[in-house]
This record gives C-alpha cells, structure tokens and sequence, in this order.
C-alpha cells in the first residue's frame, strides 16, 4: 500500500528535472527574455502531448492497439526501429520542435537569439517529459516510472537540444 510519504518522494523525483534545470541555469533568470522563453517552452511542451496524444489516435487505430503494445509485441528488431523513429521520433520530436519555435515566433524581438532558442526548446522538452511520466505513471505504475523519469527527461532534453 502507497503512503503518503511516497506520493511525496514520487512528486519530487518527477518535478526533479525541471528544479535541477531551473537552478543548472539560474544565471540566465535575471534576464527576464530567457525566463519568458523557458516558462513559454514549458506552455509549448504540454500543448505539444495534447497535439501528440490527438495524432496517435488515427495511428493506433490504424495499428490495431496503442502504440507502446505495438512496440513491446514481439516482433523482428527492425521494425521495432523504425516504428520508433519514424512514429514516435517523427511525431514527438516534430510536435516538440514545432511548438518550441512557435514560442520563439511569438517573441519577435529575442525570439531567435541562441539563448532564448535553447531556452524555449528546454522548456518544451522538460514539460514534455513530465506530462508524458505521468501519463505512464497512470497507465503502468511507479516501478515504471521512476528509473524512466530520468532517462526520459533527459532523452528529450538531449534531442530538443539537437534539434
């Protein structure tokens, strides 16, 4: 049985990588161009999964299942592959990236200083995350989620970087 205790630590670990950003870069917040991206990209990131979780419909219809059964199925190495490039890397990468320069778009005046770029797609790709690890905390539990929080938020946050 849960306690409230570990509904503490779990709110704590899954809030973990936004807090550690946040202070990892804390002497961007004076200027308040970097803070609005940062907070925006955080707005962009869970507009991002509601756009992501509405376009899996027609793709999980057209699988047959949701789309984490298609990937754990059984099946040849390849195909595994490709589907999660091309579905879920396509898909939640291209949402991502997408919403991030809207948010640099929408600040024509810093929107596409370095920073303010790497900001934005930060913040996207955090919330992101964290809207995702609850949505697997829901469906799977949190034995799932806590080593998945980590490598999670930090496979976005590498490819919001790359991107």
């Amino acid at each position: 049985m849960q306690t409230s205790f570990d509904d503490i630590v779990f709110a704590i670990i899954l809030v973990f990588p936004i807090v550690f950003f946040y202070a990892i870069a804390s002497k961007h917040w004076l200027d308040k161009e970097l803070n609005k991206a940062f907070w925006s990209g955080i707005v962009g990131g869970c507009f991002a999964i509601f756009f992501v979780r509405l376009l899996y419909v027609p793709i999980e219809l057209y699988l047959g299942g949701e789309i984490r059964t298609f990937l754990t199925a059984p099946r040849e190495w390849y195909i595994t592959l490709i589907a999660c490039i091309g579905i879920i890397g396509f898909v939640e990468e291209g949402f991502k990236t997408l919403l991030a320069h809207l948010v640099c778009c929408l600040n024509k005046k810093d929107g596409f200083r370095p920073t303010f770029v790497f900001m934005s797609f930060a913040g996207t790709a955090l919330s992101f995350s964290f809207l995702e690890n609850i949505q697997y905390y829901m469906v799977y539990g949190a034995s799932v989620v806590l080593p998945r929080v980590l490598i999670s938020s930090a496979a976005h946050f590498a490819f919001a970087c790359i991107c």
